[in-house]
């Protein structure tokens, strides 16, 4: 039977439970055990106590009943205390009897009396059955056995602990059913545990809950399952519509973050597998924190984890790799995309933006290594911009390597390529400017003007057009070939550098400029000498008219 009263006394009693102890049904004594709870100004009271026991056949006045009991130096801890009483065999003939408290602190001069008599219920009568032999018409140890160690067992005559129920589950029913209003079971620890004490128990609505003492009379949520299943750790109770959700917890770092949950290093948090077979898994090891893919179940080790991304100690992720550089972000990938696919479906959104507000900082890096054909930054549009960059006194587009542009190229402000570039399409400008720092030229070797003249000469040029245009589209110059054999310049024989084209024009011009000045000079030469002939002449020609002039002057003496 289970008793709650409260004492309005500074110093008072709250009766808990009263159990029979007995050693056989058949012969067991008129004692019994009796528990209950001392408060001391309010607060549980904890240590040694003088306690007297009073039985009275009424709850005010009334006669006594048997011989009071004083049970000296009661221990008491975290207000608990268990005596053992004994009024004799006449003391629960059936009537009502009621159990009258003093208590005084170990040694006092004097008991302070409980002003409240406890009522004693069914459970001292049981000692009318001491001399039974059987219950209904089965053997009294089917039910209750006690043995002389004090062990009690229910269903079985060998309990091995203090308290025994043995029995089978029925569909309904097993072992052990607690009913009635907001049923409960409370675990109360000693000093070892620190006194502390715990409550199973079932609220309102169907939850079950586990509640910690706090103070008198009052506990705390700390875990409950809501009839639906579903379990809060943390909510007060709160059934957060989730098959388990966990709150609060103790504070976690100087940023004011609480420790809800937490799991051992090398350990993983892992989902059952989905219709391709694959189940989805992040856990913590030495590195950073993974996310991975594998096909093994739990528990098999059959098949090796796919790192998908990883976090690492230093805070950078890697996409494709478990070794992301220093990079905040490192993708490394394969396909059409490469590591980093971008797509925005908003207008003026760009799918991949970098941006840099550090001394001599960058936007976005690409790098790239072994094959011809592997970028750095790729970009590709159907109807817009597959690259766009913008600077505000830097470099919009930067590469210390090869660009190659596979559609057309259109160029606002500047665009640098320290190295090489490919363009597979136009190349829209208003300026064009190449790399001629005398810095970061080597080697030079002077150059032979008319011999590259003579060879532009005799290099053929036609007109053309690119095969993924259209014909009518025409174009004018040589092929990459033939320019390659006649001057050996540029990487290979399949492209025509702009710093070569532009080269071998100037050192023809500068050829063809030597030889109109030779052309000059003998010109010049020339002018002189005919200008020379031009007054030999004239004075011939004076000298002539002159002679003619005398010739006739004869001849007109001699006719006279």
């Amino acid at each position: 039977m289970i008793r709650v009263i409260r004492s309005p006394r500074c110093l008072g009693v709250c009766l808990v439970m009263l159990v029979t102890s007995v050693t056989e049904v058949s012969g067991q004594t008129t004692a019994f055990t009796y528990q209950g709870q001392l408060t001391d100004a309010g607060a549980p009271a904890n240590g040694n106590y003088d306690l007297r026991f009073g039985l009275f056949d009424a709850a005010m006045g009334g006669a006594p009943v048997g011989t009071a009991q004083t049970v000296p130096a009661v221990p008491v801890s975290n207000g608990i205390f268990t005596v053992q009483l004994d009024f004799g065999a006449g003391a629960f003939p059936g009537a009502n009897r009621f159990l009258e408290i003093e208590v005084r602190p170990i040694g006092g001069s004097g008991f302070t009396t409980i002003a409240v008599r406890q009522q004693l219920n069914a459970t001292p009568y049981a000692i009318q059955a001491r001399n039974a032999q059987q219950l209904d018409g089965v053997l009294a140890s089917q039910y209750v056995k006690s043995i002389s160690s004090g062990q009690v067992g229910i269903g079985t005559v060998t309990p091995q602990a203090k308290l025994e129920v043995s029995g089978s589950w029925n569909g309904e029913h097993g072992q052990l059913t607690l009913s009635g209003h907001r049923p409960t079971i409370r675990f109360t620890g000693d000093a070892d545990s620190g006194n502390q004490s715990w409550l199973l128990h079932l609220g309102d609505d169907g939850p079950l809950g586990f509640y910690r003492r706090t103070g008198i009379a009052s506990y705390e949520n700390v875990m409950s399952m809501a009839p639906t299943g579903n379990i809060h750790i943390g909510t007060g109770g709160v059934d957060r519509a989730t098959r388990l959700f966990v709150g609060g917890g103790p504070l976690w770092t100087s940023a004011g973050w609480r420790g809800s949950l937490g799991l051992d290093n090398a350990t993983a948090i892992g989902w059952d597998a989905n219709s391709s077979g694959q189940r989805f898994a992040i856990g913590q090891s030495s590195g950073g924190l993974y996310f991975f893919r594998t096909n093994s179940a739990f528990g098999s080790m059959a098949n090796p984890a796919n790192y998908d991304m990883v976090i690492s100690d230093s805070g950078n992720i890697g996409i494709g790799t478990i070794t992301p550089t220093s990079a905040k972000l490192h993708a490394d990938g394969g396909g059409a995309y490469g590591g980093v696919h971008a797509t925005t479906g908003g207008s003026n959104v760009p799918g991949v933006y970098g941006g840099s507000s550090g001394l001599d900082g960058t936007g976005v890096i690409g790098e790239a290594n072994n094959g011809s054909l592997a970028y750095g930054v790729w970009g590709k549009s159907t109807n817009g911009h597959g690259v766009h960059a913008s600077s505000q006194g830097g470099y919009a587009v930067y590469t210390d390597g090869r660009v190659h542009v596979g559609g057309p190229l259109e160029v606002t402000e500047h665009l640098t390529v320290a190295f090489s570039g490919f363009f597979d399409g136009h190349v829209f400008a208003k300026g064009f400017e190449n790399n001629c720092d005398r810095n970061v030229k080597a080697n030079f070797s002077a150059v032979e003007p008319r011999t590259i003249l003579h060879k532009l000469a005799a290099l053929p040029v036609q007109t053309w057009n690119f095969r993924n245009e259209d014909e009518s589209v025409r174009h004018v110059g040589p092929v990459a070939q033939d320019f390659h054999a006649a001057f050996e310049l540029g990487h290979d024989d399949t492209h025509i550098s702009t710093v070569d084209a532009n080269g071998v024009a100037l050192a023809a011009i500068q050829g063809l400029y030597q030889i109109v000045q030779e052309k000059d000079g003998e010109i010049a030469r020339l002018e002189a000498q005919s200008a020379k002939q031009h007054g030999e002449i004239a004075d011939l020609k004076e000298r002539l008219a002159a002679l003619e002039q005398a010739v006739h002057n004869q001849h007109a003496r001699t006719a006279r």
